[in-house]
C-alpha cells in the first residue's frame, strides 16, 4: 500500500500525473465509451499494478 502514491501524498507531482493520465482517459471517451483500460509492459515488475492502483484511486476520487 505503500506505493499508492495518490493516497499517500495526493498533492505530489507524482499523484498530479495520475490525475493528468485519468483525466486523458476520460476525455478520449467523447466518441465511445472505454469500457476496458490495459495496462502492460514487456516484462515483469515493471510496476503494472502500481500504475493501476493509483489510477483507480484517481477515478474514486473524482466528485
Amino acid at each position: 500500500m505503500n506505493k499508492i502514491i495518490s493516497i499517500n501524498n495526493p498533492k505530489s507531482p507524482i499523484a498530479e500525473a495520475y490525475r493528468g493520465i485519468r483525466t486523458s482517459i476520460e476525455f478520449s471517451n467523447l466518441d465511445k465509451e472505454i469500457k476496458v483500460i490495459n495496462v502492460t509492459s514487456s516484462k515483469q515488475n515493471e510496476g503494472k499494478s502500481t500504475v493501476i492502483s493509483n489510477l483507480a484511486v484517481s477515478f474514486a476520487f473524482l466528485e
